[in-house]
Order: structure tokens, then sequence, then C-alpha cells
């Protein structure tokens, strides 16, 4: 019995230590698609532009595909993840979802449905993509799956 204390205590106290995963310190890029497929013009209702400032909050280098990019990224596109937004819209609300995929088109996170029930296009379009990025926040865990 005393040996079966042991093996828990030891278990116990070794799980945080090779629990721990490290994350690894390379450039994290995002790039953002300057026309989103739903609203046919670039940067309409400036959604492109907050969906930059957003990931540009969060603490990532963040450009729009027409901006010009550092040589790093450049030259190798796959040290980026590619961000679009996607619509499922209705008569009632804005309904808006944030696809990250990588430089093979993989599809690599989907983030939750976010809602709006604002009239005014603007508000509406930033309050939505604004829920769907809080549940990709902490990026952190897909950066480190992705390099």
């Amino acid at each position: 019995m005393k040996y079966i204390y042991i093996f828990f205590i030891l278990i116990f106290l070794s799980s945080p230590t090779f629990g721990q995963k490290s994350i690894p310190n390379k450039q994290q890029f995002v790039v953002v698609k300057s026309t989103f497929d739903f609203l046919k013009q670039v940067d309409r209702y400036k959604a492109n532009s907050f969906t930059k400032f957003l990931f540009s909050k969060a603490g990532y280098e963040v450009y729009l595909d027409n901006e010009e990019l550092p040589s790093q990224l450049y030259y190798n596109k796959c040290s980026a993840l590619y961000v679009d937004v996607k619509d499922k819209s209705n008569l009632f609300a804005t309904k808006n979802y944030i696809e990250l995929v990588d430089c093979n088109g993989k599809l690599v996170y989907t983030s939750k449905l976010g809602v709006s029930k604002y009239k005014d296009y603007e508000r509406s379009y930033r309050q939505s993509i604004r829920n769907a990025f809080s549940t990709i926040e902490n990026l952190n865990v897909i950066f480190s799956s992705f390099y």
C-alpha cells in the first residue's frame, strides 16, 4: 500500500514538469485578405482593417495581402497563417466566423460563429468579427502546432 501512495505522489509531482510544452520563439506572421468574398470591395465597412487590428492587438505581426511584405515572409510564404472571414448572415443578424489557413490551403482552425444584430453594417461586422475572434485570442496553441 505504501508503494501505491509513493507511485501516485511521483506521478502527481512529475506531471507539471513533463506536461509543459514550450512555445517556439519563431516569428508569427498573419496575413489577412484585403477583400473578403462576401463584401466584394477592398476593406468595405473596414472589416479587413478591423480584423488586422484584432490580430495585431493580440501580439502578432499582421499584414494585408495587398501590402508590401517583409523579406522573411516574401521569400517564405509558409511562415504565415492566412486569415479569411466567412459570412453566414441572414435577414435579422450578421454572422461571421474566422478561418485560419496555411500556405498549402489546408484549414488550420475555424473560430466560433460571431453574431451581431446591429442594423448598421460597419458596427455589425465589427461586433460579429470581435465575437468570432474571442475564441482565437490565444493563438499560441495554434502557432505551436503550426510550426
